[in-house]
This record gives structure tokens, sequence and C-alpha cells, in this order.
């Protein structure tokens, strides 16, 4: 590109290449001014629509009058060649500034006031950057920040056009993932206080010389953008003051209303970080007269008695909303008794959870505290909870006492802290105790349904109730080993204690999880125990929660019948006794995902996150929501964020598909070769048939042909209409219409009648005009409808 002119712009030297295009230097031959010239990538543009809007745009930002941004001076396009022209601002970027460290605060302050006064002047005219980072910063030879590319990465993705992305990363979406917020990773709608977010990862940076999300992988980072706080900057720059990190880690709060609300806002408290220290004047008092003596002691005592009714009460936390019951530390001194103190932390949480005006997070989010417990401070910010409750449990033979502490961590105050001690025959009664006096500590609103309930325990065979807490505990572990062995423990309990509901509820499960997860062809044998211990569970206590959630499983998945109306009735039975489970949540979010339903299924799957930050069944439901609603670019990096071992077979082919549908199909392919290297096995056969997608799209029919066959060989799995969905796509690309509509009938009628991706894919436009898909998409069209009206109930 090197001496050629695109319109009346001369190219000279190049001075940066990125995701979102090449920069060069370039000469404005009419206005004899050097400009910058960003050539975007081909095809990012694809028609001349796109390309009116972006102008259309580009202009509305070349508006944009202020010494601390870029200005845009132009668009246009010339020989299949889009550009841009910005102003030409010499000198370094803020990256290859930090490259050799840490800025002082002096200097610091400087800067960042300067991009605080740039991100207060777009904001004010509706503009969010959504893509700032040191990169897009430039600092000029005189000392004053330039904000680069402001608009780009809205621009690159036109309100309700799914069919362009923002180029910034391979793996970004509208941004650059180290420095994207929370809610742009949610795929939530993103407002100035998600540059405000960006804002404090570059004074992170700055302060540091490092990023505040530097892990060594996109899916990591994400996670940890979500999930966890960074290290603190005084830990790695002992210089950084405590106010200078109470700014950062005021930008980088993972919930928006509790950031700056303005860039304003933050240039105010980064200013005053350097100012001087208030002088008192001194003034002249007049001569005091005897009369106003007495007035001036009655208003001080009044005043006395304020300032102690006011201290008195600060401190007090505010009304308690929301707790987490970490792991209770085994004080038996026995490693071997693990599995009991386990047990009992998820009997408290459990029992917590049953009251509906109470947010209690997970076991599963809270385990991960136990051998690495941060501060409770840290702890709370990460689960975004106002209280927590940890203690301990000690078991000497046939007597169990627990410790409770009930903390406010905002206030690093103990609320309250008490022990209690039963016999191990009553320790239903003794889990109910705990829960109960935390309930009255926090001051919750119970229903009288809730008190009933907590207050219900009945009297446990102690060596039954042992085999059961093994049970649990092998359970959780999900391996294949494990779940062997907890189906052996878990029927020695039900025969020692016939009348055990939570055993036999248990043991439904362990057998659930077999067939779904390790051995599919167990099902004949398997299934009718199942079934036959969930109705035992229910005759005994119908108000136990985890029954209900196992039969909506049952029937659901492992049946292979896919009852919808009967799965959600099961599901929204067992959130009425538990509102706080995040599982029941999450099934309930996969069903209505499954039957078109998926606002439904979004908002389902954002609650169970709320409840367990680390679900994985949440992320992948809600990444599920967001592909098949036709928002692939909003999809990606929620996939991206699933640890590789989840759901390997799915994960991976949505991964491909999203890319495929955002028109990266390279990406694409290689993603998929990448998973089929690492989980050769394929277990739903969804890799292969993505493959054979990807191949037919390509032309090579006799590839796409082989990757066919290879899935239609795991129709056994339960979840196969993911697969066959894909097959059906495949045989679309190859021009087959009759076996598309064979496999697309099949995914309907065996679980997956999304009606929404059937009406929006465009993999299935070329049937579209086919009688057959025509007759197809009415009848699903009807049933999506009747799912809207009988779903909601």
């Amino acid at each position: 590109m090197i001496g050629r002119t695109l319109g009346h712009y001369r190219i000279d030297s190049q001075l940066g290449q990125g995701g979102m295009g090449v920069v060069y230097r370039a000469r404005d031959l009419r206005l004899e001014r050097d400009v910058a010239l960003k050539v975007l990538p081909a095809g990012l543009l694809a028609d001349e629509g796109a390309r009116k809007r972006f102008r259309k745009e580009a202009l509305a930002l070349s508006q944009l009058n202020h010494p601390n941004i870029a200005t845009v001076h132009d668009f246009d396009t010339e020989e299949q060649v889009d550009f841009l022209v910005l102003e030409y601002i010499p000198g370094v970027s803020l990256d290859e500034k930090l490259s050799a460290g840490p800025l002082s605060e002096k200097e610091l302050v400087a800067l960042s006031s300067q991009m605080a006064l740039g991100l207060a002047a777009a904001h004010e005219q509706g503009i969010v950057h959504r893509d700032l980072k040191p990169g897009n910063l430039r600092l000029t030879p005189d000392g004053r920040l330039k904000i680069l590319d402001f608009g780009l990465a809205t621009l690159v993705r036109p309100k309700g056009d799914a069919s362009t992305v923002s180029m910034t990363e391979p793996s970004a979406v509208a941004g650059t993932v180290p420095y994207m917020a929370p809610e742009q990773l949610r795929g939530e709608n993103a407002d100035a206080r998600a540059d405000l977010h960006a804002a404090g990862a570059v004074l992170y940076e700055m302060a540091t010389g490092r990023r505040a999300f530097s892990q060594d992988s996109s899916p990591k980072i994400i996670a940890a953008i979500l999930q966890q706080m960074p290290t603190p900057p005084s830990t790695l720059n002992p210089r950084v003051s405590p106010a200078l990190e109470g700014i950062i880690w005021k930008c980088l709060d993972k919930e928006r209303e509790r950031r700056y609300q303005t860039a304003r806002e933050l240039r105010v408290d980064l200013e005053r970080l350097t100012a001087p220290a208030p002088v008192t004047a001194s003034v002249s008092r007049p001569r005091r007269r005897r009369w106003l003596l007495p007035v001036t002691a009655a208003a001080l005592a009044a005043l006395t008695l304020a300032v102690s009714w006011v201290l008195s009460r600060a401190g007090q936390p505010q009304r308690i909303e929301s707790l987490a019951v970490l792991p209770l530390d085994n004080l038996s001194g026995d490693s071997a008794q693990e599995y009991f103190s386990d047990g009992m932390t998820e009997a408290v949480i459990t029992d917590l959870g049953k009251i509906a005006s109470l947010r209690v997070i997970s076991r599963s989010a809270v385990m991960r505290y136990k051998k690495d417990r941060p501060p409770l401070r840290q702890i709370a910010r990460e689960l975004k909870v106002d209280a927590l409750v940890e203690g301990s449990v000690l078991r000497a033979g046939e007597r169990v006492r627990i410790t409770a502490r009930l903390m406010h961590p905002a206030s690093d105050r103990q609320l309250w802290s008490e022990s209690y001690e039963r016999d191990l025959r009553d320790v239903l009664a003794l889990q109910g105790e705990v829960a109960r006096a935390v309930v009255s500590q926090i001051r919750a609103r119970l229903s009288p349904t809730e008190t009933a309930r907590l207050a219900k325990a009945r009297p446990v065979n102690p060596q039954a109730y042992e085999l059961y807490l093994r049970g649990r505990n092998l359970i959780n572990m999900l391996g294949k080993d494990d779940i062997l062995a907890a189906i052996q423990v878990l029927e020695r309990a039900v025969a020692m204690d016939t009348n055990f509901a939570s055993a036999h509820a248990a043991l439904a499960r362990a057998y659930i999880e077999r067939v779904s997860f390790h051995a599919p062809e167990e099902r004949k044998e398997l299934e009718p125990k199942a079934y036959s211990a969930l109705e035992r569970a229910v005759s005994l206590d119908p108000e136990q929660p985890d029954t209900y959630l196992s039969r909506a499983r049952l029937i659901w998945t492992v049946w292979n019948q896919f009852p919808h109306e009967r799965a959600v009735a099961d599901l929204r039975r067992a959130l009425e006794l538990n509102p706080n489970s995040d599982t029941a949540l999450g099934w309930l979010s996969t069903v209505h995902n499954h039957a078109g339903l998926l606002e439904d299924g979004l908002r389902e799957g954002r609650q169970a996150a709320s409840i367990n930050p680390t679900s994985i069944q949440a992320l992948y439901g809600n990444a599920n929501g967001f592909l098949w609603q036709g928002n692939p670019e909003t999809a990606l990096p929620v996939y991206l964020s699933i640890p590789r071992n989840s759901y390997p077979s799915f994960v991976g082919s949505q991964i491909a598909w999203s890319l495929f549908w955002l028109g990266r199909k390279q990406e694409a392919s290689a993603k998929l070769e990448e998973f089929l290297r690492a989980f050769p096995e394929d277990s739903s056969g969804a890799l292969a048939a993505m493959k054979a997608l990807v191949m037919a799209d390509a032309g090579h029919a006799g590839q796409a042909e082989t990757q066919i066959r290879r899935a239609e060989n795991k129709k056994a799995f339960m979840d196969f209409h993911h697969t066959s969905y894909l097959l059906a796509c495949a045989y679309v690309r190859l021009r087959r219409p009759q076996p598309a509509m064979d496999w697309l009938e099949y995914t309907a009628a065996n679980g997956y009648p999304c009606y929404p991706l059937f009406e929006r894919d465009p993999n299935l436009d070329p049937l579209r005009k086919d009688p057959r898909f025509v007759r197809f998409l009415t009848a699903e069209k009807k049933r999506w409808e009747h799912h809207k009206v009988v779903l909601a109930r």
C-alpha cells in the first residue's frame, strides 16, 4: 500500500497494525496535511447498505471536537478498499510507554485526568467507546493524551445487524477481552460505565505496569473478569497510594451501579490525589456574650445525644438480603471426616435456600474457598453477598457440635456466634436449628410455610445418615468410579432406613448421573430403579426439593421423552421448595431454551448465575440462548469462558458454530480440529456433525459424508437432538433437502423444537421455499405458541 493513493490521500508509511485494520501515515493532497489512514479488514462491511450506515455514524463521530479525542475526518471506499481518515497524532501509544514500567502517581493523574475528560465529552454526546485500552491512547510529545478509535467498536457492529462484529481481537466482541466489563461479556447492553470499567483496567496498568486481568488465555481472562478481583495494585507496586487503589477498585467493580456513574466523577477523584492539603483560615472571634452560654450548653448537649445515637447506629449493617455459607471447618483432626463437615455445610445451605426473600449462594460456588480462603471482604465482593456464615463441625462418637458465626464483611464485624450440639440421631434438627438462628439474626422475612419447613425434622438412623453423606459427597465428585461407589453406598443407606426420603432421592440422582454421563447402555436397568426411588421419596416427604429436580431430569433427558410441560411442573415445584436452587433454575432455563422460550431461558440462566457464579450449566444455557436468538457475537465469549473439559463435545461444536455463523469459517474449522484432538471420543457426535457442516460449506462433499457417518454412530446419546440439528444443516449445504428435513423433524420431535432458531438460522435458508419445510415451520410455530401459553402458567 505504500505509495498508493486512495481518494485524495497518498499513503507514505505504515504506523501500525491491529485487529481492526492497518494504520498508515498519509498525506491529504487537498488540504496539505498529514492524516492517519486506517484500512479496514476486507469483507468487514459486507454491502453498500453497511457502508452507508458506517459513513453516517463515522461522520457523526467527526463532530466530537475535544482536545483529548482524535478526530474522525472521513470515510470512503475505493476499489473495494474501505478506509477511515483520522487525525494524525505524533508521539507514542500508552502501551509503548508502559513497556518501560509503571508511571509515577503524578504522571498517572495528569494523563488519566485527560482520559476522563475525553470520555466525559463523548459520553455527554451519547457516544460510548467500548474498546478503551492503552493501545488506543496516544501521548503527544507535549504531554497531551488523545483517545483513538472512539466509537469504532460500535461502528463495526451496527445496531440490529448481527452480520458484522468487532475485529479488535479474534476472540473479542465489541472490545478487547482484558479490558471488557462483565456486562459486555454477558452480552448485556453496555453503557458509559463499561468505558469506566475499562478506564479502571488502564489505571491499574499505569499504576503497576501489568494488566489487571493477565491470565494466559481468553477463557481464563473472561472467567476472571466475571468472577474474580485482580491482585491489589499496592501488592505489585508499594508506591500506589490507598486513595488511588480505591479509585481503581471502584472502576473495576463487577456491578456497574457501584462504579463511577460518570467520567467527570472519576476525574474529580483523580485530581484530589494531587491536590494540596486544605488550609484552614484564621478568623477573629467576637467577644462571647454571657447570655449565649446556657443556649450553647443546651445545643452541645443535644448535639452530643444526636452524635451518640448516630454512632450507635454506625456499623450496623443494612438489611441482609444475600449471604454465603463458607465450608465449615472439620475439627475432628481426621481428614477422612471431611465428607461429614462438607455435608453439614450443604445441609445448612439447603435449609437457608428455602427462604424466598434471601439469596443464598450455592454449595458448588462456595466450595472453592475450602482450602484457599482469601479475606472475607474479598469473598463477599466476589460472590456479591451482604454477609457470610463461617464456622466448624466437631463430631465425637455419636455427638455433633456445629459452631456458626455470622460475619458482616463490609465492616469486618462478627454479628453473632453460637454453638449447637445434638446426638447424631437428631442431626436434622441440629441443622434446622442453625439455619433458624441465622435467619433470626439477619431478620429475614419468612412466610408461615417457610417457618414450618425450617422447623420440620425427623430422627434418622445414624449409620444410614453417614452413608447418605458419603453418597452425596461421591456424587458431587461426578467421576465414573465415584458415581458407582455412590450407588453402592446409597443402596446400603436406604436398606438400612427405608423411610429416609433424602437417601432415596440421592440414590435416584446417582442412577441418573450414571446413565447420563457414564453408562447410557444401562438405561433399561437403571431408569426404572431411579423412578421407583423418586416415587418412594415423594411418598415419604412431598416437600423434598431434590426429588422433583431429579424427576424432572429423569423424564426430560434420561427417558428421552422430553415432555416439556411435566419437566417444567417438577422444576417449578423444586424452586417453590428451594428458590435458591441454581441447578433447578439451570434446568428450567434448559427446558425453556429447547422449547424456544429464549427470553424466559435467559432470565432463569442469569438468576442461576447470580446464585452460583461458577455454574457451567448457567453459562452454557445462556450462551445457547444467545446463539439460538441469532446473536452469535454475544454467545461466543460466553462459550469461550466455559472450561474446555466441561461438555467438550457440545461446547466445542457451539464455539465452532458461532464462528461459522459470524463468517469466521477458517477459525471455526481450526477450533473443531483443536477439540477433536483433545477429545477424540466426541461423546455426542456434535463435533463430527459440525465438521460435516464446515466441510459441506467448503465444497468437500466426501469429507462431509464421512463426518456425517461418524456423528450418526452416536445416535444413542441422550441429547442427540443437538447433533441431529447440525446434521440437518450439513445436508442443506450438500443440497440434499430430504435427509435434511428428516433430521430436522427428528430434532424437533426429540426434545429440541426451538422455533425461533428454525426461523432465523441462515443455514436453513435454502430450504425456506421447500413445501415440506413450510409445513414443518408452520407446525413448529403452533407448538411454540402453545408452549408460550402452557409453560407460562
